[in-house]
């Protein structure tokens, strides 16, 4: 419960700032939307050739790219800023004003730097999902909806524990702004991961599960997959999570303050 009020007064000094450059969230939303229909038309255009691109239809290609586009929104609101930013607090000395602190670090490391304005990557994601749902015909279920939802969480722990461990890191590897190693991986879950081929499919399903982040919940939304992909998903969420808390507990033990 303390942590819970903590994240809701990280919220309130957000939303502050967030006011004084509302217009900032104004044209990225449009942006947003600009570039939601440029890649829609992209994307599109192997369907004048094909009817499936890897088995994927075309629509459920955009609901691939709108679920990336929502998990990934969440992160850059939640812990994406905070995370990414650790290397440059290592080499100033201000992680030594964290670890001083009477509450969990990697919390404050994590959730202090909220970015409200990449809400518009959450609103424009839902509603092309929305929008792009609507188009289809196919019979969603009430089980598959419940693992969806499930899959998505699965996803978003997934993503943390993914961007943990790279910026963890950065105990060992400053001035090289190793979060933007990250982003270009990350952003393979864009695209279905089977269409890679068989063998980089099998990478990014069960080495560097990137699948999970938007793939498998939505072949389980569509009926592709079966929901056992949702169990599946718990379970890998589970495993990376406790390997990067594993790592970002190493690496602190390992740190010895500015000047290491």
């Amino acid at each position: 419960m303390k942590y819970l009020k903590l994240f809701i007064k990280f919220i309130s000094v957000s939303v502050s700032e967030f006011i004084t450059y509302r217009m900032d969230f104004i044209f990225r939303g449009i942006g947003m939307v600009f570039m939601f229909i440029i890649m829609t038309f992209v994307m599109s255009l192997p369907f004048s050739f094909v009817d499936k691109l890897a088995g994927w239809s075309e629509y459920e290609l955009y609901l691939v790219l709108s679920i990336y586009y929502i998990i990934n929104g969440i992160g850059w609101v939640t812990f994406r800023n905070g995370l990414g930013n650790l290397e440059q607090k290592i080499n100033s000395g201000d992680l030594d004003n964290f670890l001083l602190k009477p509450k969990n670090t990697l919390f404050l490391i994590s959730f202090s730097e909220l970015n409200i304005p990449r809400l518009t990557d959450i609103v424009v994601g839902i509603l092309w999902f929305v929008l792009t749902y609507l188009r289809m015909d196919f019979d969603l279920k009430s089980l598959n909806i419940l693992a969806f939802f499930v899959a998505l969480l699965c996803g978003l722990v997934f993503s943390f524990a993914f961007y943990l461990m790279i910026n963890t890191l950065s105990f060992w590897s400053t001035e090289t702004y190793i979060d933007h190693v990250a982003n270009p991986f990350f952003t393979i879950a864009k695209y279905p991961v089977d269409i890679w081929g068989n063998k980089i499919k099998t990478f990014f399903y069960w080495v560097l599960p990137l699948g999970f982040v938007s793939s498998v919940p939505v072949a389980i939304f569509t009926g592709k997959v079966s929901v056992i992909w949702c169990i599946i998903g718990v379970g890998i969420a589970f495993i990376w999570l406790l390997a990067a808390v594993g790592f970002w507990r190493f690496a602190l033990k390992q740190y010895s303050g500015v000047g290491r």
